[in-house]
């Protein structure tokens, strides 16, 4: 039933598309002329609105509307994948996030202690090259973390195709 109405709506799409642009082939034609040059573009528009047409159907065959893509099994251990992905994420950016925390405490004191300091002109810049710095230490790690979740998500897209 789903099936038939898609393919009706996607026929009807069709046709309102060969109606707009007509019944035969129509060609646009753009010309631009600069410095002796004359650049000309034809665009073939009914074959274009075809081959959406036809790609638009396809798709609606390929996967129709109503059915399963994945079992309620595969659904859960994607959402378990999910949320793999966010601790491998806040993982990632801990330890810069920390330090960056803690610099920020430091200027803090130091803006309480010394209220002559500008803490525009003193702590943005040394929050800069700190977190450049912290960034450049936390490399090997972040490395390390990016590997694990990629083979984690390679070993996940296995058991849900069935490569195990």
């Amino acid at each position: 039933m789903v099936q038939h109405a898609a393919r009706a709506c996607a026929l009807q799409a069709r046709q309102a598309v060969r109606s707009f642009v007509g019944a035969q082939r129509t060609f646009h034609t753009i010309q631009h002329t600069r410095g002796g040059r004359c650049v000309r573009l034809e665009v073939h528009s009914w074959d274009l609105a075809r081959a959406f047409s036809g790609e638009l159907l396809a798709g609606f065959n390929s996967l129709p509307i109503g059915s399963n893509l994945m079992s309620a099994e595969a659904m859960k251990q994607v959402i378990a994948w999910s949320s793999m992905m966010f601790l491998g994420a806040l993982l990632t950016a801990l330890p810069v996030m920390v330090a960056l925390l803690f610099i920020n405490i430091g200027l803090g004191v130091a803006t309480r202690a010394a209220p002559s300091l500008n803490i525009f002109s003193v702590g943005f810049p040394a929050m800069i090259f700190a977190g450049f710095g912290v960034l450049f230490l936390a490399l090997p790690g972040i490395g390390a973390r990016i590997q694990w979740l990629w083979m984690q998500g390679f070993f996940q897209v296995r058991t849900l195709v069935g490569i195990t």
